[in-house]
């Protein structure tokens, strides 16, 4: 819950003002306090920005679904249940690839009002609300999303060697996943 990661987000920094408003609070319309409401606000954007920025430079996150395409051969972006970030393929009921243009707002197919088998990668869409939950917890750490946020916050108030302090955590511990994912370990001592 996107509570939580901010309240652990505000141990991170020391904002226990942000600590208590949160714990009485549903939602954040519900903030009195134009300040705190605020940097709550602020700690959402970037927790979104920060999910963005892990998703689409150090995670391949890909979903597959079935669209049809429209009678001018389209599939709009909008009809995606993920933003796409990447097409990977395109494929017919029968799994054959079928071949495909990319455009900036939709794709155009082979052939009008069919469906397809669309598998692509894609960035989780954007959290606005303290009771909604990430996809993304699943796959990642909440700590390492609340030292990039920690980071962000930080130096937007201009507290810069705070924030990359915190940056640096974010980054070694990416740094760990891509390499725990890609490493294979070699048995020297076997016989």
């Amino acid at each position: 819950m996107l509570k939580k990661t901010l309240i652990k987000c505000s141990q991170l920094i020391g904002r226990d003002d942000i600590i208590l408003t949160l714990k009485d609070v549903n939602d954040a319309d519900e903030i009195e306090n134009s300040s705190i409401k605020n940097d709550v606000t602020r700690l959402i954007n970037f927790y979104n920005f920060i999910v963005n920025s892990i998703c689409e430079n150090y995670l391949d996150l890909t979903y597959t679904e079935s669209l049809s395409s429209d009678f001018e051969r389209k599939i709009f972006y909008h009809d995606f249940y993920y933003y796409p970030i990447k097409i990977i393929e395109i494929a017919d009921k029968n799994f054959g690839h079928r071949p495909f243009q990319i455009k900036s707002n939709f794709i155009i197919t082979n052939e009008p009002n069919k469906i397809y088998n669309i598998t692509y990668k894609y960035v989780p869409n954007a959290i606005t609300k303290l009771s909604d939950c990430s996809s993304l917890t699943k796959t990642i750490n909440d700590n390492i999303i609340c030292f990039g946020i920690a980071s962000e916050f930080l130096a937007s108030k201009g507290q810069y060697n705070q924030s990359e302090y915190w940056k640096n955590k974010f980054l070694f511990e990416i740094f760990k996943i891509k390499t725990h994912k890609e490493r294979l370990l070699k048995s020297t001592f076997c016989k």
